[in-house]
C-alpha cells in the first residue's frame, strides 16, 4: 500500500464509499491509514466470526425446533461461509490487479 500512487489510492477509496479531499504529503499517510482500516473491515466482514449467528441470538432458548430445521440452518451457515470465502478471494485478486495496474502505468510513464 505504501508502493501505491495518488490515483490508485484515490480510486480505492472512493470506490469503498469515501469522500476525500486532495492528496498531498500532508494528507498522503492519512488516507492510506483509512484505507488501510477499510480492508481490514472489508476482511472482516467478509470472513464473518467463527461465532455461528444461531448462537449469536440472545434469549433464543426455544428446545421445540425439530432436527430437520435444525439441519437447514447449519446447511445454511456453511454456504454463507464459502460465500464469503469466494467474496474474499474475488476481493484479493481485484486488490492485485489494481496494485498490478499501477505499476504497469508507473512504468510505461518512465
Amino acid at each position: 500500500m505504501d508502493q501505491m500512487d495518488d490515483n490508485s489510492l484515490r480510486y480505492e477509496l472512493e470506490s469503498r464509499g469515501q469522500d476525500i479531499g486532495p492528496i498531498v504529503d500532508s494528507t498522503r499517510e492519512l488516507y492510506r491509514r483509512l484505507l488501510k482500516r477499510l480492508l481490514e473491515e472489508e476482511m472482516d466482514r467478509l470472513m464473518g466470526d467463527d461465532e455461528s449467528p444461531l448462537d449469536a441470538i440472545d434469549g433464543d432458548d426455544d428446545q421445540t425446533r425439530d432436527e430437520s430445521d435444525d439441519q437447514k440452518e447449519k446447511t445454511d451457515v456453511k454456504y454463507e461461509k464459502s460465500s464469503s470465502k469466494s467474496k474474499f478471494l474475488v476481493f484479493l485478486l481485484t486488490l492485485f490487479l489494481c496494485v498490478v495496474f499501477a505499476y504497469f502505468v508507473k512504468s510505461v510513464n518512465k
